[in-house]
């Protein structure tokens, strides 16, 4: 009789195998991606469920079903993998995704489309820098020029990186410098969630959330200890370590993270029509950070600050080209802090008062003594930007309404060496923002809830005339259906920055502020109390866009470009009871098109815009371990704005895999695990030039204490 269980099983998995082989085969033939991967999918989930009725019967461990269901998932990945590297004919697909229901940090959030990262997704994903959990997140679209110590940026919704703001507790990260956030240098043990909300929003978060927000909430005081420790491929490793505890109702944090890579990944590169393999030098990275918290109650007041602290340094690759591998000496090394307050007061039943107080300094020095030109100013050049920011808010709210007031007010400055010479080396800013937010539920029923929001903002900025900034939203849900509708609709703005505008034969002082009109419309649904479904169709109209145009001797920047961006995303997440099975889908589909009339790009694609992103993850966890796989996938994109066919950059399909153990000894609970990334050695580049790093290999291990 075992004998027969056993063939009865190898019976089947060798059908499974066929049958995904034979569907793969039948795809690359005839291009019919949507129909087999669904197809393929819905036949392994049969056959898996005909092996657990089968395993019932016969008194087995229910966990086959759910390895069985694991391999399935990954052998489907990978066959696709396969199918995409040997078929160069473009395809789309149809999967889902589906964005958190939970709001952390404003009211107004409910009403654009967000996902929220908790930090046990963060411990999912195994997560080095905060770029490989934000990922995971549809919309976005992570730039990076390679390996850790390659620039990361976020773009959502084939917006610029500069038209999506990062923020910690609702308070600006991006610099005024250049308007974004290098996330490699973020912390990732430093925050407990990530709100990634998508859409524009400069009523709520000011200037510069045309494509969407990226606020990192710090808070939440653990009173445990963790230590993590990682070690991977390209002698890459980091230790952090979080200890808290409460004294008389106070909580303290510290954390403390240290990461490092050599950065000496092997890529392959064709050099006049013969690929030959070499080794990215220069790109060695390290960056240490240390961080304090407090959370506390003073007298009336809650209270909780923040001092952060940071160094670090790294190496500048430059472009693989033909006849060439620019590996030159180019480094940068900055230091930062970042002081943050955040006072809350209950007024009365209904009111409440709120005070947030931010300081940030950054100092960086670019060096490279072998540059080209024997210029002094081209072989080392430093900046110091130091920011300050205010923001205060009165919350008035019953069961039905809720009214907010605010008032900020902000300061920048910049000393550099590179900055246009009549400024002599310094620029600054200050502005002061009023606003208001009021949401109104006007149904509430047994059987349906309706509501809307207004909001409103005006800065006024020293360089730029006033900048008016609104949003108008409405859900309703329908509760016996479980299903609820959204439509939000914005106009918002992005001040140009000290570069755009001060910056040494490139910056504009006659820049004006970009402008959108941005509309969504969203749709959820819950099936079967398990499995959570959303759909959201967007779109942008961006006016005044700065781009960096050629002029005789130099670029410079100017408000030239007209873009119309418009999409769908579409998704699924299902989570089982006590997480044994966490699995998502997450699929974009849009495009971003000049449409500046008089312009020599007019009807062709922005440049690094994806019109299909996906990601997928499937985490499948027991009590003694975990397994999980995830993909990342990209379409082909143009990194030239006169979308020429030689620079096109194929489309790639990114399979990770890992394994974790679980161990307790006493109170202290143990994690090994392993982590394979990029299984299928896949070469490609986000950005021109700057390849990626192909398989490599990570091993952890997590001391919660």
């Amino acid at each position: 009789m075992k004998i027969a269980q056993k063939n009865i099983n190898s019976d089947k998995f060798s059908q499974l195998l066929q049958l995904t082989n034979r569907l793969v085969g039948c795809n690359n033939r005839h291009n019919k991606y949507k129909i087999i991967f669904f197809g393929v999918f819905c036949h392994l989930l049969q056959l898996t469920n005909r092996a657990v009725a089968y395993n019932n019967r016969q008194n087995k461990n229910r966990k086959t079903f759910f390895v069985y269901f694991f391999i399935s998932y990954f052998l489907i990945n990978s066959n696709l993998a396969f199918s995409i590297q040997q078929d160069t004919t473009r395809f789309r697909t149809l999967l889902l995704e589906v964005s958190s229901s939970k709001i952390s940090s404003d009211i107004s959030l409910k009403y654009n489309p967000n996902s929220i990262i908790e930090y046990k997704d963060i411990v999912k994903f195994n997560a080095i820098q905060v770029n490989e959990a934000i990922q995971f997140a549809p919309g976005v679209y992570i730039k990076d020029y390679g390996g850790l110590a390659g620039m990361k940026t976020i773009s959502m919704r084939n917006t610029s990186s500069a038209q999506n703001v990062v923020m910690i507790n609702g308070m600006k990260l991006s610099s005024t410098q250049n308007s974004i956030s290098d996330l490699s240098n973020i912390p990732i043990s430093l925050f407990s969630a990530i709100e990634v909300v998508r859409g524009g929003n400069s009523a709520v978060f000011g200037g510069g959330s045309i494509g969407g927000a990226i606020n990192f909430i710090a808070g939440n005081q653990s009173k445990s200890s963790e230590i993590m420790f990682n070690y991977g491929s390209f002698d890459e490793y980091q230790l952090r370590l979080k200890s808290g505890f409460e004294f008389n109702d106070t909580k303290f944090l510290s954390n403390i993270e240290f990461t490092n890579s050599e950065g000496n990944y092997p890529f392959k590169s064709v050099q006049f029509g013969k690929e030959q393999t070499f080794s990215r030098t220069n790109g060695h990275y390290q960056n240490i950070s240390l961080a304090n918290s407090i959370d506390s109650k003073l007298g009336k007041w809650d209270y909780f600050g923040m001092l952060f602290l940071r160094s670090g340094s790294k190496g500048l690759p430059g472009a693989v080209i033909q006849g060439k591998i620019q590996n030159d000496s180019a480094s940068l090394s900055d230091k930062e802090i970042w002081w943050f307050n955040n006072f809350n007061r209950k007024l009365t039943s209904f009111a409440e008062f709120k005070i947030s107080l931010m300081g940030k300094l950054n100092y960086s020095m670019y060096e490279d003594p072998q540059t080209f030109r024997n210029i002094e100013l081209l072989k080392r050049n430093t900046f110091l930007n130091r920011e300050v920011q205010l923001q205060s808010k009165i919350v008035v709210q019953d069961t039905a309404n809720y009214l907010d007031l605010n008032l900020d007010a902000y300061f920048s400055n910049l000393k550099g060496d590179m900055l246009n010479q009549k400024m002599n080396g310094y620029a600054e800013r200050y502005g002061i923002a009023l606003s208001s937010k009021y949401e109104k539920i006007y149904i509430k029923s047994k059987m349906i809830d309706a509501s809307g929001l207004i909001s409103f903002r005006t800065d006024f900025i020293s360089e730029l005339s006033p900048a008016f900034s609104s949003m108008l939203a409405s859900i309703f849900e329908l509760k016996f259906l479980k299903t609820n509708a959204s439509i939000q609709v914005s106009n918002n703005f992005r001040p140009p920055n000290f570069n755009e505008m001060y910056y040494l034969n490139y910056g504009n002082e006659n820049l004006r502020p970009e402008k959108s009109v941005n509309i969504n419309f969203g749709l959820k649904k819950i099936f079967f109390n398990l499995i959570n479904t959303e759909i959201n169709a967007f779109f942008l109209n961006t006016t005044d866009q700065i781009i960096a145009v050629a002029m005789p001797g130099a670029w410079s920047a100017q408000n030239v470009q007209k873009v119309i961006t418009q999409g769908i995303e579409l998704g699924l997440n299902l989570h089982t009871e006590n997480n044994l099975i966490d699995f998502s889908f997450n699929y974009t589909l849009q495009e971003a098109i000049d449409k500046s009339p008089d312009s020599y790009t007019f009807n062709k694609e922005i440049i690094y815009s994806p019109k299909e992103l996906i990601n997928s993850s499937l985490f499948i966890n027991f009590s003694e371990f975990s397994i999980g796989s995830s993909v990342l996938y990209s379409s082909f994109r143009y990194a030239l704005p006169a979308n020429d066919l030689w620079s096109v950059l194929p489309d790639y399909l990114i399979l990770n895999s890992n394994l974790t153990i679980k161990l307790k000894f006493a109170e202290t609970k143990i994690n090994l695990r392993a982590d394979v990334l990029n299984i299928l050695d896949e070469q490609y580049s986000v950005i021109i030039n700057y390849p990626m790093p192909g398989r490599s290999f990570r091993f952890s291990i997590n001391l919660n204490l």
